[in-house]
């Protein structure tokens, strides 16, 4: 089989013209979208590193929230265990402060009221 000179060169000069047209409208065009999108990404990548280092900050301002709310929680606490000592305090029952279980079934209420232990088996 003869190698056909023509042929190949013609396939050149296509290949030129192509590339030449392409080069001209459509490489230019193209090249322009993907900057875009790559800039894009880029601002992206960035705006999701700022939020999740604020959402860092935030998280840490409310663990330090939380941690001081359980610090005066428990201070209250310690107060009230204080003055209920100093006072003679007797019950919380004295004081109109019922569990769940002397609220709602009247057969607790009055085993609480004699001190026995309420069995919720």
């Amino acid at each position: 089989m003869p190698i056909l000179w023509e042929n190949i060169v013609i396939t050149m000069i296509a290949f030129g013209i192509l590339y030449w047209l392409l080069n001209k409208f459509a490489f230019g065009k193209l090249f322009e979208v993907m900057e875009k999108r790559r800039n894009l990404v880029v601002g992206q990548l960035e705006e999701a590193k700022q939020t999740r280092e604020q959402a860092n900050v935030y998280v840490e301002e409310q663990k330090e929230a939380l941690s001081q709310a359980r610090q005066e929680a428990y201070e209250i606490i310690e107060q009230a265990k204080q003055q209920q000592a100093s006072s003679g305090f007797a019950g919380a029952s004295e004081a109109g402060c019922y569990t769940h279980e002397e609220r709602s079934y009247p057969r607790y209420r009055e085993r609480a009221k004699q001190g026995r232990r309420i069995s919720t088996r």
